[in-house]
């Protein structure tokens, strides 16, 4: 009996471990080369997202883009402080099962706030929640 106990406890807790949520991201990042001459447009980009169909997104969506910092504070020990910075919105222009394709539709820096980002756009690792 306390074998049977001690199974299902090891059952439960290693579905407790897996059914934890995965975390989207910004995967890839594709985009058109500058020639660099005078009054250009600005070079348009696709993201590339680990989120699709399935986790319902469609043609259309905005997600929402944060960057994750760790800051460690040097007067208290080196504690570490992670922090979830907006950055902007992206708009969903192709919906695969499992990925899908984004385009910018807002950044937040280029809005007056004053948020300090480097690089001023999405990047590679960002992560997206929907809105």
């Amino acid at each position: 009996m306390k074998q049977l106990r001690l199974t299902l406890l090891i059952l439960i807790s290693f579905f407790n471990f897996t059914a934890e949520s995965k975390e989207y991201i910004i995967f890839s990042v594709e985009h058109e080369l500058s020639m660099g001459i005078n009054n250009e447009k600005p070079t348009l980009k696709n993201f590339f997202i680990n989120m699709g169909k399935t986790q319902g997104v469609t043609k259309g969506t905005r997600l929402k883009v944060l960057r994750k910092t760790i800051k460690r504070n040097e007067l208290e020990n080196d504690k570490e402080y992670q922090t979830f910075i907006p950055v902007g919105t992206v708009k969903v222009i192709h919906s695969d099962e499992y990925s899908s394709i984004a385009i910018k539709d807002q950044i937040f820096s280029e809005e007056g706030d004053s948020l300090i980002l480097s690089p001023k756009s999405f990047m590679i690792g960002d992560i997206i929640k929907v809105n």
